[in-house]
């Protein structure tokens, strides 16, 4: 077995099972390659927003084609204005105090795009949102389509109360942070011979963190009160290792405006409806940007402005948690394989297991932060 395989096969099981998440462009609202998206929105808790400008790809072959030079603002309804300034291709923030930015003013976004031409928004106001009044978890089994694959893990759910006469359209947003371990420290590795040193430990620990990309609304005008128990957010299963070390979510809550609401609960029910992201292409969702020389031209995203609230939620590993993950990081104990190495393939690393003895191991297995994770714990963690 050349080396080259193994680490190849090595590393695919490490993300696999670590359970990086792969981006993939919310909605899957793309027409065609080549046509305008602008997504951004103003929030109550934050000075810094941000603003995304690209050109949809086709979804099969999704990738961020971020559009520079543009010249972007925020007005507000009091006539104030604020300039986006690029902090990388396609990537734009502006900075909106939080006594501006803040319920019952609203904004209406403004943006010269080389190349395409002027565009605007429609206006977008803050409107209150309340509370989350908790989070918590049920450890609970979920049943697939597969008959053979029953997963375990924790559903976690919110509580909130609505403001009486409130707004009554909602969005969820959730961040996952959990901790992670390589398998065992630095020592040893392989350039043209095996080396060995002291062993070191700093890159054995990390933490990862990052957006669970689920589109969740709510609407609660039919409801007999404006409040809601026991709402469903993610499902975090048995077949990664994210409950293992530490788990925590932070939970968001958005105001949105009705058209807001009814822009992105048609793109999560079309994501749904399509089985799926990756299996067939949702209808076309149209927000509300416009051109303003070419009304007819058809845009892709949507221009906002949300109050939100937040809590967090932290899982200390579950005692008697079983997971349902497949041996990683097992050295490769045939070491005759490193003599067909050449020297672009070094270093290669390697390691001492009690049981098995120096084998190949993949990069990961010997430094956590090969996996997207930092080794710097965050300051929330507990």
């Amino acid at each position: 077995m050349q080396v080259n395989k193994l680490l190849l096969w090595t590393t695919i099981m490490y993300v696999t099972l670590q359970g990086c998440i792969d981006r993939f462009p919310i909605g899957g609202e793309v027409e065609k390659a080549g046509t305008l998206v602008i997504s951004g929105t103003i929030t109550n808790d934050t000075s810094i927003h941000t603003l995304e400008v690209s050109t949809s790809s086709k979804l099969e072959w999704y990738a961020f084609n971020g559009l520079q030079n543009c010249y972007a603002k925020v007005i507000d309804k009091f006539g104030n204005k604020f300039y986006y300034h690029e902090d990388k291709p396609g990537k734009y923030s502006v900075t909106i105090p939080t006594n501006i930015a803040k319920v019952g003013n609203a904004f209406k976004l403004s943006i010269f795009v080389p190349g395409f031409g002027s565009y605007e928004s429609t206006w977008e106001e803050i409107l209150p949102c309340p509370d989350i009044d908790s989070v918590y978890y049920n450890i609970e089994t979920h049943y697939t389509d597969n008959k053979n694959i029953v997963l375990k893990g924790i559903q976690l759910y919110a509580d909130f109360t609505g403001i009486p006469q409130g707004n009554t359209n909602f969005m969820w947003s959730e961040t996952e942070t959990y901790e992670y371990h390589a398998y065992y420290p630095y020592e040893y590795y392989y350039r043209g011979r095996i080396m060995h040193v002291q062993p070191d430990y700093s890159k054995m620990v990390c933490y990862q963190t990052a957006p669970i990309n689920y589109i969740r609304t709510l609407n609660t005008k039919n409801l007999v009160e404006n409040r809601y128990r026991r709402y469903p957010l993610t499902y975090v299963d048995n077949r990664t290792l994210r409950l293992k070390f530490g788990y925590s979510m932070k939970v968001d809550l958005m105001s949105v405006t009705e058209d807001a609401y009814y822009y992105w609960e048609t793109i999560r029910e079309n994501s749904q409806e399509s089985g799926g992201l990756y299996e067939k292409q949702p209808a076309i969702v149209h927000g509300n940007i416009v051109s303003t020389e070419h009304p007819e031209e058809k845009v892709l995203g949507y221009f906002g402005a949300s109050a939100r609230t937040s809590k967090r939620i932290f899982v200390k590993p579950i005692e008697g948690f079983v997971f349902n993950t497949a041996p990683y990081c097992v050295p490769f104990t045939d070491l005759s394989s490193l003599a067909y190495t050449r020297s672009g393939d070094w270093p290669i690393y390697l390691a001492m297991d009690p049981n098995l003895g120096l084998g190949i191991v993949d990069h990961a297995c010997v430094d956590c932060t090969v996996s997207g994770g930092t080794t710097q714990k965050p300051y929330f963690w507990q």
